[in-house]
């Protein structure tokens, strides 16, 4: 039975959580811009449905191969990609809120729940010196950042707007603690192996999901606190694009939707700048950032139908 069960490492989550913020951030196009709402209802559904899936195979992995999830769970690396199951259960509680309201408060409370007791696991374990600095890249960002201002986004959405500020606030001094001694790795450590390359695309997410975090506590409005983390935002896709060649040259792989949470944030930022200065000011940046993020996120769904096509021909 174990050689029939498909097995996905718990990262795979990542498209989930590509596509849900994508899908939220065209949805407030829709709600600002009056653009179409047809991407965000296919983004949205698809990242349900996959959610289903991916958690359907994960709990399957865990009943017939229990010996390699628990190594997972227990890996630096890879264990910090088990946040993305709160994380996007939070995400999919907001995607269906016009519809099933009540669902959106089960799942946001689960959620933010369960990240907590996970990051208490995982990341307060790192407090006892159990972590080398060498091990020490942008994942550890997931169980800390990214799950907090998930939660930040899910208090938001349910408008308990003080919650939203312990989240937010949570978040971003994690992030600050964790900025320097994750960019010393980088800069001072041994280079990153080819297969890990793409866990770098996270890097782009705290400013813009940060940002994306605090519009959904202060009800979507723009002051200096979003152009503030916009501007670190943009800074870290102008160094990511100089990467970028470096990053893809083992070729793409499923890790390369590690971009797609900061670049589905930045589309979110965007449509909130440009239905806030139009084409004025910094407005044009906002547009910008829409094409940049979509298209981005584009790329990455038609590298993924790429690489199934190619693996069902080389089983037929």
């Amino acid at each position: 039975m174990k050689d029939r069960i498909l097995k996905l490492p718990v990262s795979i989550f990542g498209i989930v959580l590509g596509l849900l913020s994508l899908g939220l951030a065209w949805r407030n196009a829709a709600n600002l811009l009056h653009w179409w709402e047809g991407p965000s209802i296919i983004l949205l559904t698809f990242g349900c449905i996959f959610w289903f899936i991916f958690l359907a195979l994960y709990i399957t992995q865990w009943w017939y191969c229990r010996d390699t999830k628990l190594a997972e769970w227990n890996c630096g690396l890879q264990g910090a990609f088990i946040s993305l199951i709160p994380v996007t259960l939070i995400l999919m509680g907001i995607a269906v809120k016009p519809h099933l309201p009540q669902v959106t408060v089960v799942c946001v409370v689960v959620g933010s729940i369960a990240q907590l007791l996970f990051s208490c696991y995982h990341s307060a374990g790192h407090w006892r010196g159990t972590c080398q600095l060498e091990g020490i890249t942008q994942v550890e960002y997931l169980p800390t950042v990214a799950a907090n201002f998930a939660s930040a986004m899910g208090m938001g959405a349910l408008g308990y707007t003080h919650w939203g500020y312990l989240f937010f606030g949570a978040g971003v001094f994690s992030w600050i603690s964790l900025e320097a001694v994750v960019l010393q790795r980088l800069r001072g450590q041994k280079e990153l192996q080819k297969q890990r390359r793409p866990i770098l695309g996270i890097q782009l997410a705290p400013a813009f999901v940060g940002a994306a975090a605090y519009m959904s506590i202060v009800h979507g409005r723009v002051d200096i606190v979003v152009e503030i983390l916009a501007g670190y935002g943009l800074l870290n896709l102008l160094y990511l694009t100089r990467l970028f060649k470096w990053v893809y040259e083992d070729g793409f792989a499923l890790g390369m939707w590690a971009f797609s949470f900061g670049l589905a944030s930045m589309v979110n930022v965007g449509v909130h700048i440009y239905a806030h200065y139009d084409i004025h000011e910094i407005g044009v940046i906002g547009i910008i950032m829409i094409v940049i993020g979509t298209v981005a996120v584009g790329a990455l769904i038609v590298g993924t139908l790429g690489m199934l096509v190619k693996k069902v021909k080389a089983l037929t």
